[in-house]
């Protein structure tokens, strides 16, 4: 298995109802972020701008493939500090799992959303993770294993709708772009891959 990395250490400072967003660096693997599709400018550092309760924000990123095997990706939030922050804030992307070839760039974007009962916090940070695999080596959407993405992974996806690490009905089987919800994402992943199989 090839396994592709790349860290962002985002930080913020705020102190809610108005959340000022300090710098974001990012470190990669294997993998470049760039800000435009030509990828001549790395992205290196990143803010978010001001943000409120309820408010929804979203960052353009291209990311390459700059290994040599057609890959796919995973992203992951982690080490929110305070870890009640994940509770107010989802950290999701519009990347819906198709495979990237080597030196292929993929449009997508970061989309921070933040809970209007926001509440306590005054300075926050987390890691956004992105993992990338040998695609000849997942099988997007196959949630209980059986080699075929077919209407009984849509049972366990059901189960743990709208969970997240830590709620009683978390099932990581279900979370299919690795961004630690089960969501309309994990949904559109299914749909995108059905009836396809590895047997």
């Amino acid at each position: 298995m090839v396994i592709l990395g790349l860290c962002v250490v985002v930080a913020f400072s705020s102190l809610f109802p108005t959340a000022s967003v300090s710098a974001a660096s990012i470190e990669t693997v294997g993998v470049g972020v760039y800000w435009e599709s030509s990828c001549q400018n790395h992205v290196y550092t990143i803010e978010w701008g001001t943000l409120y309760p309820g408010m929804t924000k979203e960052l353009t990123a291209y990311i390459r493939n700059e290994g040599d095997e057609t890959v796919v990706l995973f992203m992951r939030s982690d080490n929110w500090d305070p870890s009640v922050a994940s509770d107010y804030m989802t950290l999701s992307w519009t990347y819906i799992g198709q495979t990237i070839e080597p030196q292929e760039v993929v449009e997508l974007e970061f989309v921070l959303a933040i809970s209007p009962e926001i509440e306590g916090i005054t300075n926050f940070h987390f890691d956004i993770m992105v993992q990338a695999n040998n695609s000849s080596e997942v099988l997007i959407g196959d949630v209980n294993g059986d080699g075929t993405v077919n209407i009984r992974d849509v049972g366990p996806l059901v189960n743990a709708w709208k969970s997240k690490p830590g709620d009683p009905n978390w099932d990581s089987r279900c979370d299919l772009n690795r961004d630690a919800r089960v969501d309309s994402w994990d949904v559109s992943l299914i749909i995108l891959n059905w009836g396809k199989s590895n047997n």
